[in-house]
C-alpha cells in the first residue's frame, strides 16, 4: 500500500500521472524567447564587448608609450570608473611600472581626463602570460 502524505506538506502535481507541470509566468502569457533574444536585449554582450575594447585601447597605447623593455610586462589594463588599473606579469615588473607610470600619469591624465587614479598590480596567476626576464637577475650563477 502507498504512503499517505503528510498533512503538514503541500502537495506537489504528481508527475508521475501523466500530467504536465507547466510553470506559468507573470504578465501576458507572452510567448517563450530565446536566450540570445534575452541576453541581447538586456545588453549583457554589448558591455562585455565595450569594456573588452576599452581594456584592449588601453593596453594599446600603454604599450606604445612604454620603453621597449617594459612593454611585455604589461598584462592589460582595465578603466574602472575614475581609476586605471594596470596589471603585470610579476611583482619584479609591477614595481619598474609603479615608477614608470608617475612619468606616465600626466599623458594617461590627458587621454582620458576622467581617471583620477593609476594603480599597478601583479596579475592573478592563471591570467599570467609565459614571463619575460625578471629585471636585476642575471641568468648566470655566481
Amino acid at each position: 500500500m502507498p504512503k499517505k502524505p503528510p498533512h503538514d506538506k503541500k502537495r506537489s502535481p504528481d508527475l508521475r500521472s501523466g500530467g504536465t507541470y507547466v510553470r506559468r509566468t507573470r504578465g501576458s502569457g507572452a510567448a517563450p524567447r530565446s536566450l540570445g533574444d534575452i541576453i541581447g536585449s538586456q545588453g549583457l554582450l554589448q558591455r562585455l564587448a565595450a569594456a573588452h575594447s576599452a581594456q584592449q585601447d588601453w593596453l594599446g597605447w600603454l604599450r606604445e608609450q612604454l620603453p621597449k623593455e617594459l612593454q611585455a610586462a604589461v598584462v592589460n589594463a582595465i578603466p574602472k570608473g575614475r581609476e586605471l588599473v594596470i596589471m603585470s606579469s610579476n611583482a619584479a615588473w609591477s614595481t619598474r611600472l609603479r615608477y614608470a607610470m608617475v612619468a606616465l600619469e600626466p599623458l594617461i591624465m590627458q587621454r582620458d581626463p576622467m581617471i583620477a587614479k593609476v594603480s599597478v598590480r601583479v596579475a592573478p596567476l592563471a591570467t599570467r602570460p609565459p614571463t619575460p626576464h625578471t629585471p636585476g637577475r642575471s641568468g648566470g650563477s655566481g
